[in-house]
């Protein structure tokens, strides 16, 4: 839905506007349900506000590494054999994060901090999705009857 108090914008324009809206919608959603922004871990401001910028810093540094990965995917991809353009997946570039951020920033200087890094971008890697071809997923066709079978009158 998309509100304004602006009377003199044709409709048409509103179309191309939320279309616009769509990246920004994602991102919300990343921060919201994959990082679990709301879900704080106290109910002090200062808690609050310390859960909020490190789902934002997790949220950045998981687009560095998506472009990064996707850019490494083309370069291995560029051959022109393929059918279709792939793309790192998110949801396993977050995980990922989950499991080894705390690693590798509480032990910065051993072994284990390199490897959980080697790990990381190794995962993120090779978590590749196909990318939609027309920026949409096609919807199941309604069903054809009013009911479910369970559900009818006898």
């Amino acid at each position: 839905m998309l509100v304004t108090n602006e009377f003199d914008i044709p409709a048409k324009e509103f179309t191309g506007l939320y279309h616009d809206r769509w990246p920004i919608e994602t991102e919300n959603d990343i921060l919201k349900n994959r990082l679990e922004m709301s879900n704080f871990t106290g109910f002090s401001r200062n808690v609050i506000c310390q859960d909020f910028w490190i789902a934002v810093m997790l949220s950045y540094v998981a687009s560095i590494i998506k472009m990064g990965c996707d850019k490494d995917i083309r370069d291995a991809r560029d051959g022109g054999e393929n059918a279709h353009e792939y793309q790192s997946n998110m949801c396993v570039i977050i995980s990922s994060l989950k499991r080894y951020v705390p690693i590798i920033i509480f032990r910065p200087d051993g072994p284990l901090s390199a490897y959980c890094l080697f790990m990381l971008m190794e995962e993120c890697g090779r978590s590749t999705v196909q990318k939609s071809e027309d920026g949409h997923n096609p919807r199941n066709e309604p069903r054809k009857c009013g009911f479910h079978f369970n559900r009818k009158r006898c």
